[in-house]
């Protein structure tokens, strides 16, 4: 069974902020200043295909302080509204649409083991111009 887990865009840090389901749920009940969050967005349960080398230090160094090892990685996570690029150089966001994660006119699934995540609607905007 997947994790259930969303990220949410804070727009006064410029951050991504990570939840679990509980914790959104506690944190929404609580009243918890949802106002400075922006977008919240699905994990898919799914990994890219980077690999540990392409990682930035800072990536890595992060990914390592978490309590991993090298060993452990096994690709970006991939949330909606990330951006994948095929094998063939095609790049879309991920969207949820009736009822399933979709990228450009096809369901998530195997094939995107062959794709990396090369940013997000958040960070990188101009993606969305050239899709």
């Amino acid at each position: 069974m997947r994790e259930i887990k969303f990220r949410a865009w804070h727009t006064m840090l410029k951050k991504w902020d990570y939840f679990t389901l509980e914790q959104l749920v506690f944190f929404g009940a609580s009243g918890g200043g949802w106002n400075v969050f922006e977008h919240i967005q699905q994990y898919t349960g799914l990994h890219d295909n980077t690999q540990w080398d392409n990682l930035t230090k800072k990536e890595q160094q992060d990914w390592l302080k978490q309590g991993n090892t090298k060993e452990q990685w096994n690709g970006k996570e991939i949330y909606e509204g990330d951006f994948l690029m095929s094998p063939d150089k095609r790049v879309a966001p991920i969207e949820w649409q009736v009822g399933a994660f979709w990228w450009l006119t096809k369901t998530l699934g195997d094939w995107c083991e062959h794709s990396v995540v090369i940013g997000n609607i958040h960070e990188n905007p101009e993606l969305l111009e050239e899709e």
